[in-house]
């Protein structure tokens, strides 16, 4: 692996994003690439956070 583009994915499915611990509902820090699947029991707001550890963030991705 490249120390020069190395990047470390971690996704975050959160209820409110200023509450992230406290309202996380998924998330994947482990997978290559890193994927989650979550079906709400009821409606509401959402919100996907896409972060990562890592020397640059460049790069293809794919949110389905």
């Amino acid at each position: 692996m490249d120390p020069d583009v190395y990047f470390d994915a971690v996704l975050y499915l959160v209820s409110d994003c200023g509450n992230i611990d406290g309202t996380c509902l998924d998330g994947s820090d482990s997978g290559n690439p890193e994927s989650i699947s979550y079906t709400s029991a009821s409606g509401g707001t959402y919100y996907l956070i896409a972060d990562g550890y890592g020397s640059t963030s460049e790069g293809p991705y794919t949110l389905d």
